[in-house]
């Protein structure tokens, strides 16, 4: 009797076990969906703010030569967007349950693995030394419609964004927190157009 008993006893440990192993992330509440609008809509404001009433010879202003101007910086920051936003969708058409590298690291938080990869992806973006200097309020509506199309669905999808991961190139994250980097590109790429703004040599 005893030695059945033990064996019961085993056997609910080893099942609760693998439960425990299988446990994922819980779906995304209603809360944590405002917190991503929120955090777009912000970021996109003061990108906004920062180039709204800027003259051509401000947007085309560069502090030395190897750095970019502000029009670049809205080229850079349209990439940037229509890059993240691409693998994002390209993640919830195959359902990506696979976790490599960020997430799944017990000793890194999510949000610290966001603005690790938010850094990364500007400042590889900066690196690249063939940005033209298109129409900046073509850039600024490009990038205005497509944050309108990202704005839409994280307000209104169904998805479980908590469940499914979006590998960046640079760490994997859940499609939830893709939603906060494309918020965080944003806002370092708005950062970078401040400091131009405060040079010296800045146009009036």
């Amino acid at each position: 009797m005893l030695r059945r008993r033990k064996g019961y006893i085993l056997l609910a440990l080893l099942v609760l076990t693998g439960l425990a192993g299988s446990v994922k992330p819980a779906a995304t509440t209603v809360k944590e969906r405002k917190t991503v609008v929120k955090a777009l809509k912000e970021s996109r404001d003061n990108l906004f703010a920062q180039v709204g009433k800027l003259n051509i010879q401000q947007l085309t202003f560069k502090p030395s030569l190897d750095k970019p101007s502000i029009a670049e910086l809205l080229q850079i920051q349209l990439e940037l967007e229509k890059n993240t936003w691409q693998l994002f969708k390209n993640t919830m058409s195959t359902s990506s349950t696979t976790c490599n590298i960020y997430e799944n690291a017990g000793e890194t938080e999510p949000g610290d693995a966001v603005s690790t990869i938010a850094s990364y992806k500007v400042v590889k973006a900066l690196e690249v030394p063939k940005y033209t200097t298109p129409h900046a309020s073509l850039l600024i509506n490009h990038f205005k419609n497509i944050r309108k199309e990202v704005i839409s669905y994280a307000r209104t999808t169904t998805e479980d964004l908590k469940n499914n991961y979006v590998a960046t190139g640079d760490g994997d994250i859940t499609a939830y927190n893709c939603f906060l980097l494309l918020g965080q590109q944003t806002e370092i790429i708005a950062a970078h157009i401040g400091d131009i703004k405060k040079n010296n040599s800045f146009p009036e």
